[in-house]
């Protein structure tokens, strides 16, 4: 498939779909490619997709269902102001966010608190990943 943008350029793409399927369908489902990476150009500048700090695939897991459901709520929203705000944007929304949503207030020692236990379990996984290394196997030794 081939078409010419506005600006001169052309697009191509190749498509393994059933000859029965017409070009108007393959035209449209080509065309639905940019929403997909628009919401996860959104999904990660805006929502945190790309910001998660786990280790294993639980954690890798729930992280996205939340970004999801992040996603998922501004899509909703977007559609349903569309009327009203038609340039509504995913940032737009983060911001209202940040005014309108509670937050608890920290204190320094709380802080504190919070970054020494984050430290020490990034220095439980160096630990870990050293011990790991000094008990591999090497090649010599089979």
């Amino acid at each position: 498939m081939v078409w010419q943008e506005q600006d001169g350029t052309f697009k191509y793409s190749l498509s393994n779909a059933a000859e029965t399927v017409t070009w108007e369908r393959l035209g449209y489902m080509q065309t639905q490619r940019f929403w997909i990476e628009r919401a996860f150009q959104d999904a990660k500048s805006e929502l945190g997709m790309a910001d998660y700090e786990v280790r294993g695939w639980i954690g890798w897991h729930h992280h996205m269902a939340m970004v999801c459901l992040a996603l998922l709520f501004a899509i909703q929203e977007r559609a349903a102001l569309a009327t009203q705000l038609p340039l509504l944007t995913v940032r737009d929304l983060v911001e209202l966010f940040e005014i309108y949503l509670p937050r608890r207030e920290r204190n320094q020692t709380e802080i504190w608190a919070a970054m020494e236990q984050r430290h020490q379990a990034r220095q439980r996984a160096i630990d870990s990943a050293i011990k790991k290394q000094q008990h591999k196997p090497t090649n010599d030794s089979v």
